[in-house]
């Protein structure tokens, strides 16, 4: 038997593992920085994202890469 409960919230979903960057909490015109010694990094953008319309754009800046979301 199996107790029925009411007023229990929902936790929030945590599937598969954790980001590596913080594409969600991004808004447009936000940016974040890479530090990185190799010429190219390539973020990748979460294909539920990537089909939302979110873009970004990335930059070789001193010290590494900084990653701007613009869409």
């Amino acid at each position: 038997m199996f107790e029925i409960e009411q007023g229990t919230p929902i936790p929030d979903a945590k599937g598969g593992h954790p980001e590596k960057y913080p594409w969600s909490k991004m808004n447009i015109g936000d940016s974040f920085f890479i530090a990185a010694d190799k010429k190219r990094i390539n973020p990748l953008v979460p294909p539920k994202l990537r089909g939302a319309g979110f873009k970004i754009s990335i930059r070789k800046v001193e010290g590494g890469l900084r990653v701007w979301r613009v869409a």
